[in-house]
Order: structure tokens, then C-alpha cells, then sequence
């Protein structure tokens, strides 16, 4: 049974759809590509974003498109919000002496803020933000907090998540709330695939119950 959870934030915990697709259209339009829509968005955005920018904003480096993000994101007017039943997930597990760790390509101030925000502010052992590629960064972050991947999982609602779970030796779930599909992370081979982290509770509970039958 799991006793390490390691977090994905975007589409995970927090909803913040709307100023990344508001912002990322902005980038491509400031540098003369066709902005997108939602549907377009979520069937084709992934990460590490330069794959994505690649396709479209080819010949431009990762820190001109970090800057050009960084430049146009304090502009959006979407808003942000928590994710439904993710922060009671989180306070359920902590008081369950679970280990929460929190691994994300966010930007350090724009966590900050949302997780003030949100109310999860202060509720992870540890962070690592603005992580490039988790693929590579998951598995020096397991090793640096001594956690076996036995008993961890990384939980979060992208096929790059999937990947890194993956490369880390840890179990993978995949939430539905989020970035990318049920049919892209089934396909990315998820271990575990629930639609909410209300679901991912009920499964801890049942989990826990079954442990402590004789």
C-alpha cells in the first residue's frame, strides 16, 4: 500500500485551464502562429511544452518562449480554482500520516499564489517547481527524499505524468480532471485511472480496510 504521494499541481489540484490556454495563445499569436481552442488545446498540449511550441513556433528556444509566457501570463483574466475534492484529499491524507510531496512544471510565484489561493498553501513536506521535464526530474526527486517506489506513487492528469511515473519505477494514477483525456492516458498505459480524487479516496479507504482485516 502506497504511503508516499507525490502531486502533480495543473489539472491535478488546481484548475488553471484557463489562464495557461489564454496565455499560450497569446505566445503563439505574438509570434504569428493561429491561436487555439480548447478542444485543439487539450487534443494536442503536452509536455515538456517545447514539444508543442515545436510544432507550430519552430526555431525558438525554450527561454524565448519561457520569457514570452512570463510576459503575457499576468494579463490573463481567467481564474483560477481548486480542483473539486482535491484539497480534501490532500488535508484527508496528511491527517492520515500519509508523506505528500508536491513535483510540477509550474512556475514557483504562480504556485505560490494559487495555492494561497486555493487553500493548500504550506500542505506539501517538500516542493520542486518549474520542473522541466519530470522524466528525468521524478526519479532525482525520490532519490533525494529516500522513498522507496514501492511505496510511492505520482499522481497527476498528463500523459508526461504517466512517463514519468514510468521512468521513476513508482505506480502511476491518472485523475480525469485535467489536461489530457481518459483516451491518452489509457493509451499512455496509466496504472490507475479514477475520474476524480474522490474516487482516489474511496480506493484509499478500501485499501487501508483490506489491510487491517486478519
Amino acid at each position: 500500500m502506497f504511503r508516499n504521494l507525490v502531486f502533480d499541481w495543473s489539472g491535478t489540484l488546481c484548475n488553471d485551464l484557463g489562464p495557461v490556454l489564454e496565455t499560450v495563445n497569446r505566445v503563439l499569436v505574438h509570434y504569428g502562429a493561429t491561436a487555439v481552442d480548447l478542444e485543439t488545446f487539450r487534443l494536442h498540449f503536452r509536455l515538456p511544452f517545447g514539444d508543442f511550441y515545436r510544432d507550430r513556433l519552430p526555431g525558438l528556444t525554450h527561454e524565448e518562449l519561457e520569457a514570452t509566457y512570463q510576459f503575457y501570463y499576468p494579463d490573463s483574466r481567467a481564474s483560477v480554482a481548486a480542483i473539486p475534492h482535491a484539497c480534501e484529499f490532500v488535508r484527508t491524507m496528511k491527517a492520515a500520516e500519509y508523506r505528500c510531496f508536491l513535483l510540477s512544471a509550474v512556475t514557483p510565484s504562480h504556485y505560490h499564489a494559487q495555492s494561497r489561493k486555493i487553500g493548500l498553501a504550506g500542505a506539501f513536506e517538500s516542493l520542486q517547481l518549474g520542473v522541466r521535464d519530470k522524466r528525468r526530474q521524478l526519479p532525482r526527486f525520490l532519490a533525494e527524499h529516500g522513498l522507496d517506489p514501492v511505496d510511492t506513487c505520482y499522481i497527476g492528469d498528463m500523459v508526461h505524468d504517466v512517463e514519468a511515473a514510468r521512468e521513476a519505477g513508482v505506480a502511476s494514477i491518472a485523475v480525469l480532471t485535467g489536461y489530457d483525456s481518459a483516451a491518452k492516458l489509457a493509451a499512455a498505459g496509466a496504472d490507475f485511472l479514477v475520474a476524480d480524487l474522490s474516487r482516489l479516496g474511496w480506493w484509499f479507504d478500501r485499501a487501508a480496510s483490506s489491510a487491517l482485516r486478519p
